[in-house]
C-alpha cells in the first residue's frame, strides 16, 4: 500500500473523499485517472498488468483532460516497450542511473575544453577502470 491510500482513511476522511470524489471537478477526475495508474504497479500478472494498462489507456482519453490524454497518447506511442518491460520486468534503471552521474559530473566540472576531454572524466569516473598499478 502506498500512504495515502483510501484503506488508511479515517471514517470521517473517507465521507469527505467520496463527496468530492463523485463530483464532477476536472482535478477529481485527473485524481482518479492517477490512482487507476498505480492499480497497474501492484503486478499481479502481466496479463491482468496489460489488461488494466489497456483499460487505463481508455480512461485517460475519455476524462477529456487534456494533460491526461497527451500522457494517453505518449504512452500509447511505446506501448510495444511497455509491454515488454511488463513481461520481462526489465527496466533502464542502470542506464538511467549512469546518465544522471554523467550529468552530474558535467555539473560539477563546469565544461569540459573539449568532447574528448568529457569522454575521459566519463570513463575515469564511471569506466570500472582498474588504476592500481600491476606488478
Amino acid at each position: 500500500m502506498f500512504p495515502g491510500d483510501k484503506a488508511h482513511f479515517t471514517d470521517g476522511q473517507y465521507l469527505k473523499f467520496e463527496s468530492i470524489s463523485n463530483s464532477n471537478y476536472e482535478v477529481s477526475r485527473a485524481w482518479r485517472v492517477k490512482e487507476n495508474f498505480r492499480d497497474i504497479l501492484y503486478r499481479q500478472t502481466p496479463q491482468a498488468d496489460l489488461s488494466l494498462f489497456h483499460i487505463w489507456k481508455q480512461n485517460a482519453k475519455s476524462v477529456k483532460i487534456k494533460e491526461r490524454s497527451e500522457v494517453a497518447e505518449m504512452l500509447e506511442s511505446h506501448e510495444k516497450g511497455i509491454i515488454n518491460a511488463m513481461k520481462t520486468g526489465a527496466n533502464n534503471a542502470r542506464a538511467e542511473r549512469l546518465n544522471g552521474a554523467i550529468q552530474e559530473l558535467k555539473t560539477v566540472g563546469r565544461g569540459y575544453g573539449n568532447t574528448a576531454s568529457f569522454s575521459i572524466a566519463i570513463l575515469f569516473f564511471h569506466g570500472d577502470l582498474d588504476l592500481l598499478p600491476h606488478k
